[in-house]
């Protein structure tokens, strides 16, 4: 109804009940890590992360509604 399209988890935390509200949501789940251990290396990977998954425009001007749901590399 809300239009969930992702879940994002701790890596510090089960993700059994967020992979089976997903598989209901037709959503996918995305570990995200507030406390890597190289912190300042690993905030780009997080914020590209949330930026490609709730749909604001990547480096390459695309939003994620035009690529596919596999997150970037």
């Amino acid at each position: 109804k809300l239009g969930a399209r992702v879940i994002f988890v701790q890596p510090q935390y089960s993700p059994k009940a967020a992979q089976t509200l997903a598989t209901q949501l037709d959503a996918v789940v995305v570990p995200l890590n507030p406390l890597p251990e190289k912190y300042f290396e690993e905030m780009r990977s997080l914020t590209d992360s949330i930026q490609y998954h709730l749909g604001s425009p990547g480096s390459d001007g695309k939003r994620s509604s035009e690529i596919s749901r596999e997150p970037p590399q």
